[in-house]
């Protein structure tokens, strides 16, 4: 039955590729599994090997695929693995996910476990029993749950881990979301002179704020914004104090600069004459910037001129008409109703999002 005195060693190295050959198909090789390939395939090959054809059973090639997929199997996650986001608030996340199926365990019976990673770091099974927190307990016939005690304005990565009765698991794929901020951030696009739109725009705002989006995406990508504007008074229904009114900017949040120090606690503290901080040491700006605004964020107009604090409703880039500037380097009012400046200057453009 052993050829040649080598039986032992092609036993014993058949038996390692045979669940070497299972593990890697990702299949749990119980003892009742490896006892049948033992009577069915193991043992009849060593009846028939010789020298010449051992090499050839020493390959992963050389087992039959039907051994590689056992009667039972991992469970397979339902919908392709996605897992979707519902309700975000600033400290919690929902998730969704479509139910799995099993070759022996009813879909009722699967039982899942969520977990969440500051990283992308728990792909696999081994990776998030690893590396990831469980957000839940092993639960039956789950679909959804809410991850919660999360940090504002901060990313997740969050895997569901489905088993059957026999406990073979499988992940799903793994997904990413951000909580609400709790802030509102501010932030500079950089030096412009006074022309921001033109005369024949069809949307003056949608223009300006078209430069504090691409300021966002190309040099803050990482804030946790859903929303962007650029913080200047355009005419006088369009004016700071107006943006919450027109554009939904929240009034409870604090804002701060990209990189966390405080300016103000709330939208009426940022707009009462005085701020917490200088722009330039809450990383805002090291510029004076573009404001057409007075101290309580109203639009500026005067007798004479009704834009002659916005360069001419910043259409205007020369020094023919002026516009109003806030100053980096002011806690008082002078931070946002410093003075004016000839339009064709450099001036910093403040953007905020939340």
């Amino acid at each position: 039955m052993f050829h040649k005195g080598r039986g032992v060693g092609e036993f014993y190295a058949r038996y390692f590729i045979f669940e070497r050959a299972l593990k890697m198909n990702g299949i749990v090789s119980n003892m009742y599994r490896i006892a049948l390939a033992v009577v069915f395939f193991i043992m009849p090959v060593f009846i028939s090997c010789d020298d010449d054809d051992f090499d050839k059973y020493l390959t992963y090639e050389s087992i039959p695929p039907a051994l590689l997929i056992p009667p039972v199997g991992y469970p397979v996650p339902g919908n392709n693995g996605l897992i979707t986001t519902g309700a975000i608030s600033e400290t919690s996340i929902q998730l969704f996910w479509v139910r799995a199926s099993d070759a022996v365990t009813s879909q009722a019976d699967l039982e899942y476990r969520l977990f969440r990673s500051d990283s992308y770091n728990i792909a696999t099974v081994a990776e998030a029993e690893g590396n990831g927190t469980a957000v839940t307990g092993w639960t039956r016939d789950m679909t959804g749950a809410t991850a919660t005690a999360l940090t504002p304005g901060r990313s997740y990565f969050f895997n569901v881990l489905v088993r059957d009765s026999e406990g073979n698991r499988a992940a799903y794929l793994t997904v990413s979301s951000t909580t609400v901020s709790n802030a509102i951030y501010m932030f500079s696009a950089g030096t412009h002179d006074g022309q921001l739109t033109t005369m024949y725009t069809a949307s003056a705002r949608a223009d300006i704020d078209t430069v504090c989006i691409d300021a966002k995406a190309d040099s803050y990508p990482a804030l946790p914004c859903l929303n962007v504007r650029t913080f200047i008074s355009i005419t006088s229904s369009d004016e700071i104090a107006r943006m919450p009114t027109n554009f939904g900017v929240p009034t409870g949040k604090k804002i701060i600069g990209p990189a966390g120090t405080q300016i103000a606690n709330d939208w009426t503290d940022l707009l009462d004459g005085a701020i917490d901080e200088e722009l330039q040491n809450a990383g805002i700006s090291s510029d004076f910037w573009w404001s057409g605004s007075g101290a309580d964020g109203r639009y500026l107009s005067t007798a004479a001129c009704i834009t002659c604090n916005t360069c001419t409703g910043w259409t205007d880039g020369t020094n023919a008409f002026q516009g109003m500037t806030g100053a980096h380097n002011r806690t008082n009012s002078d931070w946002i109703n410093y003075g004016n400046t000839n339009c064709n200057t450099l001036r910093a453009v403040l953007c905020i999002c939340w």
